[in-house]
């Protein structure tokens, strides 16, 4: 049988059992490797929380000279028209420049930009000293967002001039006003094992960002002897930590429970964890087993990830739903881990029901 790469990949998902004796392991094996694959396949993409470009729109020009201080009537002016409707928070530079003057910086050419809603000096950082021809690829952040609809000016200049005339020459240059913003993570884990393997996400957290994991717990649910949920945040080790909060809401999007660091301290301190059903073994010595429900009905569920200060609650309604979640602002990485066991007595009998199967085929 061969590997799912969800098994060997970060951001993909893992399961394994808790406990099993060497007997069992192939057996086992080959049954969450199944059922990891399947999982995969639900997935699609697994998508954590990220800082992504939401909209931009670029101009660009080719051969345009760098000559003289900011005003010079020397200096070249490019004009675009920009259909914007967005607001840019970033201008990515992208291109060559050629040097002209020795001892010029790629740094000192810069770009003045008047736009419909007023001036921008686009002062870019790249390479300071070189020879022939240098790649440029650099980003300034826009401190008041600005929408770059309309025509808009473009003066090429030199934020030090080294002598008369052209000091480098912009062999291609692109200008592209970009909006920069969070897009929270989305992941289907599709139905959990009813026999307590671990479900395990490796996931990632940007300030500001929520990660959604949409999954399913078949019946009878949690109220039974020895059934349980527990849903904990877990320190993965990478060194990049993050701070955790996380909270559970049902289908109709309306929350069930929230907790900040209720992970086993002496496993990371600032982790999370959901228990359901006063049997849950997944505990550690600071949550007790159930602390949030000795029952949870069977259903469609999202657990909600985000870093600390998140807020589940809205207190001035009663009710708090998935869009009334605040962001916090922690960031990092950590290791989602999902176990669920339904009624015990409900195993047994499908148990039984197959082992009878088995022997009517002999």
């Amino acid at each position: 049988m061969g590997t799912c790469a969800c098994l060997r990949v970060r951001g993909g998902i893992r399961l394994s059992r808790v406990q099993h004796n060497k007997g069992e392991r192939s057996t086992l094996m080959k049954k969450y490797l199944a059922t990891a694959c399947a999982l995969c396949m639900g997935l699609g993409v697994a998508q954590a929380s990220q800082i992504t470009v939401i909209n931009s729109e670029a101009a660009s020009f080719v051969g345009v000279n760098s000559n003289e201080s900011l005003g010079d009537p020397s200096n070249v002016v490019m004009n675009w028209t920009f259909t914007g409707g967005f607001n840019a928070n970033n201008v990515h530079i992208s291109g060559n420049l050629t040097e002209v003057l020795t001892g010029t910086f790629a740094s000192e050419a810069d770009i003045f930009a008047t736009l419909p809603s007023g001036t921008l000096d686009i002062d870019q950082s790249s390479t300071g000293n070189y020879t022939g021809t240098v790649a440029v690829s650099t980003d300034v952040s826009i401190a008041t967002p600005v929408d770059p609809a309309g025509n808009v000016s473009f003066e090429f200049y030199e934020s030090f001039n080294d002598g008369a005339g052209t000091d480098q020459i912009w062999d291609d240059i692109t200008i592209e006003f970009q909006e920069i913003g969070i897009q929270n993570g989305m992941v289907n884990l599709g139905a959990l094992p009813s026999d307590g393997s671990l479900v395990t996400y490796s996931g990632h957290n940007v300030a500001g960002g929520l990660d959604f994991f949409d999954f399913s717990i078949g019946g009878p649910g949690v109220g039974a002897a020895g059934s349980y949920l527990n849903a904990q945040t877990i320190d993965p080790v990478t060194g990049d930590t993050i701070d955790t909060e996380i909270g559970l809401f049902d289908s109709a999007g309306v929350l069930v429970a929230f907790d900040d660091d209720g992970q086993d301290f002496a496993l990371g301190g600032l982790y999370s964890m959901l228990s359901f059903g006063v049997d849950d073994p997944l505990t550690g010595s600071d949550t007790t087993p159930g602390a949030d429900g000795a029952t949870l009905a069977a259903g469609d569920y999202t657990l909600v990830v985000g870093g600390y200060d998140t807020n589940f609650e809205d207190l001035t309604i009663g009710v708090s739903t998935l869009a009334d979640v605040i962001a916090g602002t922690s960031a990092g990485d950590y290791d989602l881990q999902l176990s669920y066991v339904p009624e015990p007595a409900s195993l047994m009998l499908l148990g039984f029901v197959g082992m009878l199967g088995l022997r009517r085929r002999r």
